[in-house]
């Protein structure tokens, strides 16, 4: 196995883990607005969802839940998988900003200083000084429940497909150059390798890759994003939205006698944005369940439809986020292996001594990134009709749900070949283990997809359509 990845990217404490891997229109003043016409297809209410799901509820911070991935639809008759294309979330982590931790820690200690907690706020004051101490130092870091996603994903992948697998077969990962992301990858392949000892694979994580492995580039928006990016902009911005929908006082008054030490609305609503999100992802890495009862299923409900809609603005307003480097890689990398040969086989000057490919087409093209990347690319591929363009913030929700994109979550394109050679590829997209649809494309035989519809419909996407 080949590692290709910066040593500036990892720490000490994780150096042996890589090493090991080596050698083995807006109506935003109308809140109530009803889901869009142009919407997605009708789902059960999302918020009734989140109230009576923990797991959904914890949004785009849940674990992986691999007892929802569905059975697999059998393929035409004639037709063998013969390649594997993907996109992967790295595992379960810390919170990733420290602020997360910071800002409640910092808020209880004035309260205690103050003498305006209540007894429930007392309690937590006191729990949180233990729990905190850890995820503070640690935050952004995968847990132990992250790598064994990414194992159980992979021998997955390899049980349901071992005819791409079979022996000296070549797979490509790459990864971005977060830690997180690079040991999810580096899970991923070590148990894919333990399913196949013989199959050659070549781990990479280069800054020169992330405008596919986390959409970002200095290079202009494309067509399409720049097109989503106006959309967004003419909605409700993320602090409006949170300051209407998160009932903060309620949640607040639980907790202090007197709340006027945070000095602003916004710190308020910040507070109990920050303290839902460790309630939404402590369960990633702790048995504790200190947090359970603090809020009702309604403040569940509205915290989830806010955190959902800065999930659904976040990926291009805040990290400007344009997948459509993503959608053309997978595009291409598909075409070499259609074609039987790799992608450096015809590039100028070819493989170069010391590839080690042999001029052999990959079996699989594995990527692994961020949460935001996968959500952008399902709305990009509209995957299960889940491109649509709200009139106003409330409808979001019916449109995007954040519980689909938990830790770990990940996008594989499956490609068959017929008897007709290159013009005889179809296909089928997994979300999460499960068989999704691409409605713009007319199916055949239940869930596949002829390559040569997709590439057409993709032309069209390129050009901003």
């Amino acid at each position: 196995m080949k590692i290709l990845i910066p040593m500036k990217h990892i720490c000490a404490a994780n150096l042996i883990a890589v090493l090991l891997l080596a050698a083995a229109s807006s109506c935003n003043n109308n809140p109530g607005c009803a889901p869009a016409a142009n919407g997605p297809a009708e789902v059960k209410d999302p918020l009734e969802v989140v109230r009576a799901d923990r797991l959904r509820a914890c949004g785009h911070e849940g674990r992986y839940r691999f007892e929802d991935c569905g059975k697999m639809t059998p393929a035409p008759k004639g037709y063998k998988a013969f390649y594997i294309s993907h996109y992967g979330r790295h595992g379960s982590r810390y919170a990733w900003n420290p602020l997360t931790y910071t800002f409640v820690s910092e808020a209880l200690d004035k309260a205690f200083e103050k003498g305006v907690l209540t007894q429930r706020g007392r309690q937590l004051y006191d729990q949180y000084k233990d729990f905190a101490a850890v995820p503070t130092i640690d935050y952004g870091q995968l847990t132990t429940l992250g790598w064994q996603q990414h194992e159980g994903i992979a021998r997955q992948m390899y049980e349901r497909f071992p005819e791409v697998f079979k022996g000296k077969g070549q797979v490509l990962a790459r990864s971005s150059t977060s830690q997180r992301v690079i040991l999810s990858m580096a899970s991923f392949c070590v148990s894919l390798q333990k399913c196949n000892p013989e199959l050659d694979i070549d781990c990479r994580s280069l800054a020169t890759d992330l405008d596919v492995t986390k959409g970002i580039s200095s290079k202009a928006l494309s067509k399409w994003t720049a097109r989503e990016k106006g959309l967004l902009e003419s909605l409700e911005s993320v602090d409006e939205v949170n300051a209407r929908l998160i009932p903060t006082d309620e949640i607040l008054s639980a907790l202090f006698t007197d709340t006027s030490f945070f000095g602003s609305k916004k710190n308020r609503d910040q507070f109990a944005y920050r303290l839902y999100e460790i309630w939404c992802g402590y369960h990633n890495y702790t048995d504790s369940d200190f947090l359970e009862g603090i809020f009702t299923a309604d403040q569940i409900a509205a915290l989830w439809e806010a955190h959902n809609y800065n999930d659904w603005v976040a990926p291009v307003i805040e990290f400007g986020c344009d997948v459509e480097p993503l959608a053309y890689d997978i595009e291409l990398r598909a075409d070499e292996a259609i074609a039987g040969r790799c992608a450096c086989c015809s590039a100028a000057g070819g493989c170069g001594e010391g590839a080690g490919c042999g001029g052999k087409a990959p079996a699989a093209d594995l990527r692994f990134g961020h949460d935001f990347v996968v959500a952008q690319v399902a709305r990009y591929l509209n995957l299960n009709g889940c491109y649509f363009a709200p009139a106003c913030a409330d409808e979001v929700k019916y449109g995007f749900q954040d519980y689909n994109i938990p830790m770990g979550s990940n996008l594989q394109l499956i490609f068959y070949r017929g008897k007709g050679g290159e013009a005889d590829v179809i296909f089928k997209v997994l979300l999460n283990g499960t068989e999704a649809t691409l409605p713009q494309l007319e199916a055949v035989g239940g869930i596949y997809y002829k390559w040569s519809d997709y590439k057409a419909w993709a032309a069209s996407r390129r050009a901003g359509k």
